[in-house]
């Protein structure tokens, strides 16, 4: 039997998206995207558009 090594070494753009679906999925503004199979932990706040849509038309009003 082998072993499979799914540790996963760093953050990729389909992390990102699954984030960001899920976001959408759970109707939910912000997110953690953590990634622990480093040798240093990655993490990444998202977040979903309509809430970054919103802080930029506070700061430019």
């Amino acid at each position: 039997m082998t072993k499979i090594d799914d540790d996963l070494t760093y953050l990729e753009d389909v992390h990102l998206a699954q984030g960001l679906n899920y976001l959408s999925a759970y109707n939910l503004e912000t997110g953690l995207l953590i990634n622990f199979g480093s040798t240093s932990l990655q993490a990444k706040r998202l977040f979903k558009k309509t809430l970054i849509q919103l802080i930029l038309k506070s700061c430019i009003s």
